[in-house]
């Protein structure tokens, strides 16, 4: 179990990025569920692996949510980022990437952030 100093030391850990993997993200259908999703691993400097999840609802296409890893949510039995927040902060799912890539420290070149396609 993480402490939530273990969990902010894990966002803290520069994580690169290309640009030539952004680019290559396409969402994919998942069967009998109602939203598009893509998985990418990533190392961190420190060797550490990092996956996102990137999930956009196909129905509701303006819900967004963020989620955070919090210590309180395992003690109470449920999954680690089971902690989320309602947000109007953007309203695409390429705009909550940037800003989750920005907010947990992963670097690259910063004009791969602002406006990948």
């Amino acid at each position: 179990m993480l402490s939530d100093s273990e969990i902010q030391a894990l966002i803290e850990d520069v994580k690169p990025l290309s640009s030539k993997v952004l680019k290559e993200i396409q969402l994919k259908n998942k069967e009998n569920r109602a939203y598009k999703e893509y998985d990418l691993e990533v190392k961190s400097k420190s060797d550490k692996i990092f996956r996102i999840r990137i999930r956009a609802n196909t129905i509701n296409i303006l819900d967004f949510h963020i989620h955070k890893a919090t210590k309180r949510y395992p003690d109470a039995g449920f999954r680690i980022d089971g902690y989320a927040e309602v947000t109007d902060s953007y309203n695409n799912w390429k705009d909550a990437l940037t800003k989750m890539l920005k907010d947990c420290n992963f670097k690259g070149e910063m004009s791969l952030f602002n406006n990948f396609n």
